[in-house]
Order: structure tokens, then C-alpha cells, then sequence
């Protein structure tokens, strides 16, 4: 389960056979870190591949990532352990993504280990921007889940030119007025080079479709990462970026 996700291009994928076969046979990934205890030293540290498993989107597993924290800290002996932190992945060569399920912490981290071990280098594994029209046309497709799904707080990032001295800007609204039909909405969107809805939700495909009692929220961010505001499956995430996200995500 996970309340966050990041979705990749995959470029220049293996096909799902080779990915697959690789993948099965790697029970775990080794990588070389600056100790933390001793900065003149190296440690390594293993990583754990399992439930590798295909269906119709790509390629499902689990990654096992370890790093080292601190522990006791703020005292004069500060130490440092190993520690680990659970992540799932679809790899999809048809579809050109890999899906990582997970703290946005180590994703970067992930992404890497995964794509040395499938292609034995850097680079495959790219990262999306959903632009700022593709990404109006998301949140209208979410919107058709449900009558009272709506945007909630939008982040408007001006980057190409400023927005009277702002470089972003966000603002939000009361639960029964969607940001998009605010009467200002559209003097901020205009001149946004890209955007970043949180949006409420009663119903959406996947990821919310039991109704809560309130609403549930998420928020998009341009750079193709969704966080929930409870767990979420893997199966239904990618159910939410297969049925909800494909044309934003250009997926083929």
C-alpha cells in the first residue's frame, strides 16, 4: 500500500520478456554509499527484488531499498544504522512507463538501481512533465467520476515570465466551488507555464472508488507524482493511471 506514486517514461525499453527474465532471476542489488560513520570509508548496502509477476499492464515486483539513519541523535556518540524502505513497480515496455510506488524520498534512488539492473546503465527511466493543458484535461477527466469531485487548491508555477512579481502563486477555495469556476481562475492560469491541482474527491477510478464519508484528496504535481490521503494498492494506482491518466501521460 502507498499514498504516493511517480510515473517514468521508459525510453528505449527491452522488451517485456528480456525485462522479465532479468528481473526474476535478480534477487537483490548491490550499491556502494559514503559511510556516514566514517566519511573516508565506503559501505555497501543491499537492496531486495521480489514478487515478480506479469499482467496485462507490464511487469509487477516489490524493491526492498536500505539505506543508513541516524540513531541516537543529538547525542556526543552519534551513530548510524541500516534501515529500509518498501517500494512496488510496474515496468510497462508497452505502454513506455515504469511506475514507482512509494516515498518521493528514494524514488530517485530507485529509479537508478532499477534501470542499472534491467539495462546495465542510466537514462531509460526519464522524468514526465504533464503539461499545463494536458493537465486541465486530467483533472476533467477525474471530474466526470463524480459530480462533486473538484480542484481545490491549484499551485501555479510561472516560470517562463512572472505573474505580476509572483513566481508561483496558489490559493483555495470552500468544499462546493471547484478552483477552475473561481471568477479569478483564469487571469492566474493564462499566463502559468505549468500548474499543480489538489483536488477533492468522492469517487475516482482505482484510487477512491468506495465513497468516504468527507472526501478523500489528491494532489497532481506536473513532474507526474500523485499523493493520496490514504492507501492506496498497487493494482489500484496503475488501474488509476491506465484508466485516468493515459492521454495526459501520453501513454501509448
Amino acid at each position: 500500500m502507498a499514498r504516493s506514486i511517480q510515473v517514468f517514461r521508459y525510453e528505449d525499453p527491452s522488451t517485456q520478456e528480456d525485462s522479465f527474465n532479468i528481473l526474476k532471476k535478480t534477487k537483490e542489488i548491490k550499491y556502494a554509499s559514503p559511510d556516514k560513520s566514517n566519511k573516508s570509508e565506503t559501505v555497501e548496502l543491499k537492496c531486495d527484488i521480489s514478487g515478480i509477476e506479469v499482467d496485462d499492464n507490464g511487469i509487477n515486483g516489490h524493491f526492498f531499498y536500505r539505506y543508513q539513519v541516524k540513531i541516537n541523535r543529538y547525542m556526543p556518540d552519534e551513530k548510524y544504522t541500516v534501515w529500509g524502505e518498501n517500494y512496488n513497480f510496474l515496468v510497462s515496455p508497452k505502454s513506455g512507463i515504469i511506475i514507482l510506488h512509494g516515498s518521493a524520498k528514494f524514488r530517485p534512488r530507485v529509479r537508478n538501481l532499477l534501470s542499472e539492473v534491467i539495462h546495465d546503465g542510466l537514462g531509460y527511466f526519464k522524468e514526465i512533465i504533464i503539461h499545463k493543458d494536458a493537465m486541465m484535461d486530467l483533472v476533467n477527466e477525474i471530474r466526470k467520476d463524480h459530480t462533486r469531485n473538484n480542484v481545490e487548491r491549484p499551485k501555479f508555477d510561472y516560470l517562463e515570465n512572472k505573474y505580476n512579481d509572483f513566481t508561483d502563486l496558489d490559493f483555495a477555495t470552500g468544499a462546493t466551488l471547484c478552483v477552475t469556476n473561481h471568477k479569478d481562475f483564469a487571469k492566474y492560469y493564462a499566463p502559468t507555464t505549468l500548474w499543480s491541482p489538489k483536488m477533492r474527491l468522492k469517487q475516482c477510478t482505482g484510487i477512491v472508488e468506495d465513497e468516504p464519508l468527507d472526501f478523500a484528496s489528491l494532489s497532481m504535481k506536473y513532474d507526474a507524482s500523485f499523493t493520496l490521503s490514504q492507501d492506496a494498492s498497487p493494482t489500484e494506482w496503475n488501474k488509476f493511471v491506465f484508466g485516468k491518466c493515459k492521454k495526459a501521460l501520453g501513454l501509448r
